[in-house]
């Protein structure tokens, strides 16, 4: 199950995302250590792309721009929509 998504922003530029690429998204509720997903932050009531390092009962959300720090939740706080599989260049 797949589904697409059109970024906003340029916080993953070092792994080669950037604002107005569209990334294809595999369904799935888990994300392993170190995957680009996409995260609904249930608190905030919107989702993000990072990279995911669960730590504890804190999740390391990890974005892949050199002057942006990384963002801890929750673990109870976000739920996983899925992973990245491809990533469609916005000319």
């Amino acid at each position: 199950d797949l589904f697409a998504v059109q970024v906003q922003g340029e916080s993953m530029v070092d792994d080669m995302v950037a604002d107005g690429d569209l990334i294809v998204v595999e369904r799935q509720q888990e994300a392993q250590r170190g995957q680009m997903a996409v995260v609904h932050l249930r608190n905030r009531n919107e989702a993000t792309l990072k990279r995911i390092y669960p730590e504890g009962k804190q999740v390391r959300l990890q974005p892949a721009h050199p002057s942006l720090p990384p963002f801890y939740a929750d673990a109870s706080d976000i739920e996983v929509q899925g992973r990245v599989v491809a990533v469609i260049r916005h000319l």
